[in-house]
């Protein structure tokens, strides 16, 4: 039995409605339809990529055939081309375009073909708002999903309002106006190769697991101002500080991710900031944006067992693949067959969008208790991670740095305090990287060093905040740590 669904085109310029005929008995509860649920698309996919994988295409013929398939499910977006593509692999030394040609391409249409295969068990679940749940795929299944963001076969369901828009490698491949976006996607296709290098060089376990894990509590029942203030929290988590390390560095820690709301953020098209970093350089993370919808204020993502495959440099528009990563220490937690790397993501509030007519007072906006609290609520539930196993015996700690302190304007001494309280308040050392910032550095240590020993509860520190705020309204500006310890002295 089959039904014939109604798709929106999301080009804003178009209202044209696409029917789409689903094989009913495998329609899935799944953000992205899978090509082969989709009867009149699959004859089409499954030739163009049974003609790559038999490797007698040039790789002018084998592009060509990836623009059939972006054509045959977007039918009204004429504008959709592989230019970015094809100067990418042309630009490619002649030893590696032969090895693309003839063995890494065929080899990933391959991977795409099997998706049937790789998930005949059980159906992907959204992982959606409200929601506690987790998905758990092997690593084979990843490349085979990854393998299809690549060709450009996955196909959206009709309602996406709240998932990102970008869940193939499509705007990757488009070419602009713009010289540094243009080669900023040629960049990240160089990280996305790579990690599928490494799958067919054997470098990755494909037998190991990664899983995706939606995590939310109730802010009446865990990360209410009442509850801190009874709380009486008065230990407080050891802080160490790192100028000079990143996030990713941190092994056997909870390594948190700057995360957008919807999961992913520009990482599949102009963005490079913190999150779209540590996607490309283990872009088994990817395949969270066919799962997350929309984060509320009082969730969080957990990605447990996505490798680290690639070096980078730079940042933004200077972002530069610095070849092949691979961390021969890693374990394998044999409790859940996964790599003992966690990664957390948790979106800042966006204060640059503010708008108030008083400079200063938009920067005091985020100080608001309003505002602190959904914050404190963010980073708690991020740093709960109550499935994470423990590492020999001791919880893991949590490294972090700077959350929403780049384009979403946030306050640097503000948001250390927030997520020091919130480490405190589960019981994780907190290590904390101030990206190259020396100054930053030093006032965190020192304000750490004025406050560790004291009988402060965390909800006084809290307090401590929302008197800087009031203050900080009439006053001439200091800084929220030279106000702390004014208040202590």
């Amino acid at each position: 039995m089959s039904t014939l669904t109604k798709y929106q085109d999301d080009d804003q310029n178009s209202n044209t409605d696409i029917e789409l005929e689903i094989d009913e008995p495998k329609k899935r509860l799944y953000v992205y339809i899978q090509p082969n649920d989709i009867l009149s698309l699959w004859a089409i996919v499954e030739d163009q990529l049974k003609s790559i994988k038999a490797k007698h295409h040039t790789m002018n013929e084998i592009v060509g055939m990836i623009q059939k398939i972006i054509n045959a499910h977007f039918t009204n977006k004429k504008n959709i081309s592989t230019q970015i593509l094809s100067e990418y692999l042309d630009e490619l030394s002649m030893k590696k375009q032969q090895l693309y040609q003839n063995e890494l391409i065929p080899y990933m249409a391959k991977l795409a073909l099997d998706i049937s295969n790789a998930f005949q068990q059980e159906p992907i679940k959204l992982l959606l708002q409200g929601e506690k749940e987790e998905q758990k795929f092997t690593k084979y299944q990843i490349a085979v999903l990854l393998s299809n963001m690549f060709f450009c076969t996955l196909h959206k369901q009709p309602d996406l309002d709240n998932f990102p828009l970008c869940f193939d490698f499509s705007k990757l491949y488009m070419k602009g106006t713009d010289a540094s976006l243009n080669n900023l996607k040629k960049e990240k296709l160089k990280f996305l190769f790579n990690y599928f290098e490494q799958v067919y060089n054997d470098k990755i376990n494909l037998d190991l697991c990664v899983s995706f894990e939606r995590v939310n509590y109730s802010y009446g029942q865990q990360a209410s101002i009442n509850d801190l203030k009874k709380s009486n929290i008065t230990k407080k988590s050891l802080v160490e500080v790192y100028s000079d390390k990143s996030i990713e560095s941190g092994r056997n820690l909870i390594q948190v991710t700057f995360a957008n709301k919807l999961i992913g953020g520009g990482v599949l098209n102009r963005g490079a900031l913190q999150e779209e970093i540590r996607y490309l350089i283990s872009p088994e993370c990817l395949v969270g944006i066919l799962l997350f919808s929309e984060l509320q204020d009082n969730e969080a993502i957990v990605i447990q067992g996505a490798q680290q495959v690639s070096d980078y440099e730079g940042y933004g528009c200077n972002l530069t693949f610095k070849g092949p990563y691979y961390d021969d220490q890693l374990e394998v937690q044999e409790e859940n067959n996964m790599l003992n790397v966690v990664i957390v993501g948790m979106d800042a509030i966006d204060f640059s969008k503010v708008e108030i007519e008083n400079e200063k007072y938009e920067h005091n906006y985020q100080f608001e208790q309003n505002n602190v609290m959904r914050d404190i609520a963010k980073a708690y539930t991020a740093f709960r991670c109550d499935n994470v196993l423990k590492y020999n015996n001791r919880r893991q700690g949590i490294i972090t740095g700077n959350w929403g302190c780049g384009d979403f304007k946030g306050d640097k001494e503000l948001k250390f305090l927030i997520q020091w309280i919130a480490a405190s308040w589960c019981k994780r050392e907190l290590y904390y990287c101030t990206h190259n910032d020396q100054l930053l550095k030093a006032k965190i240590e020192e304000i750490y060093q004025y406050l560790k020993s004291t009988e402060y509860t965390l909800y006084q520190i809290l307090q401590f905040i929302g008197s800087y705020q009031v203050r900080n309204k009439i006053y001439s500006e200091i800084s929220l740590f030279d106000y702390i310890c004014l208040l202590i002295n």
